[in-house]
């Protein structure tokens, strides 16, 4: 075995024993006011080994938060409990190349497979998040319609906004009431209505609850009834909708194309063809 190889299973061992360390002892802390170890070792251990070093030095814990935020915090995951799943994937795949390069061999052939599979496994955990944030976005605005009328018929039976929506909050059960549970949260613990409804929108990102805002603040400034102007902005929301649905189904006929052309069509073809150009093949003969 080449001493490049040797030296490169070594440093993987490392990594392993290091990883595997971590895991087995998560709460293992020197703490810098120790004086029975010596300064020197103090520091190295308390700047190296503390819990997700490397992985905080590889991410940003504030891109993580933002991910958290709009895929709805999924099973109450927290920013260390990303980093945490980020290092076991890698835990795990420093195993499997560990175990390859021990049995096969061959560090240097497969090296760009390597990387490309270490930085795969080490985002996959932030793909998730998106793919989760997506859905939830989705699913938010199909909701959001139904939740306004809620709010409408909660303000129009002489609820105040503030109450209209902690009402919202307590009587439904999907994305749309989880949020303004949130919203009524901040305001009972003394943030505005204004603010907690700006921080939802950095939570959701979407369009039309971005116009409604907009609409319930202005409304809410100018001392106009929010009813009548929360019932025209669900229904600009349901004509947008339908136009969103008529744009899609009118680019269904040219996204089939791509698969008539390439697929069903040839097939068709040596169906229709075949027979006719083995009599023409016979005949010839």
């Amino acid at each position: 075995m080449p001493v490049s190889q040797i030296i490169i299973i070594f440093i993987l061992f490392a990594f392993f024993l290091y990883f595997f360390g971590k895991f087995l002892f998560p709460s293992y802390t020197i703490n810098l006011e120790d004086k029975s170890k010596p300064l020197f070792l103090r520091i190295i251990r308390k700047k190296l080994f503390k819990p997700g070093f490397i992985i905080k030095k590889c991410n940003s814990e504030k891109k993580i938060r933002y991910l958290l935020a709009l895929a709805g915090c999924p099973y109450d995951l927290t920013v260390d409990h990303i980093m945490r799943i980020q290092e076991l994937f890698l835990f795990t795949c420093e195993i499997y190349v560990f175990i390859r390069l021990w049995i096969v061999g061959g560090f240097w052939k497969h090296l760009f497979l390597y990387i490309v599979l270490g930085l795969i496994v080490f985002y996959l955990p932030l793909l998730w998040l998106r793919a989760e944030g997506a859905k939830r976005r989705v699913t938010f605005e199909k909701k959001l319609p139904p939740n306004i009328d809620l709010l409408i018929l909660a303000i129009e039976g002489g609820m105040n906004l503030e109450y209209a929506v902690e009402h919202l909050s307590m009587i439904s059960d999907d994305v749309c009431a989880k949020e303004f549970l949130q919203v009524s949260k901040e305001m009972h613990y003394g943030i505005s209505i204004e603010e907690a409804l700006k921080n939802m929108q950095k939570r959701i990102e979407n369009e039309d609850f971005d116009r409604f805002v907009m609409l319930l603040l202005q409304a809410k400034q100018l001392g106009v009834s929010l009813g009548k102007s929360l019932r025209i902005q669900a229904d600009l929301m349901r004509t947008r909708k339908k136009q969103k649905a008529e744009e899609l189904s009118r680019t269904a006929s040219v996204k089939i194309m791509i698969p008539l052309v390439c697929c069903i069509f040839p097939a068709l073809l040596i169906i229709y063809l075949t027979p006719g150009v083995i009599q023409f093949l016979n005949i010839m003969k």
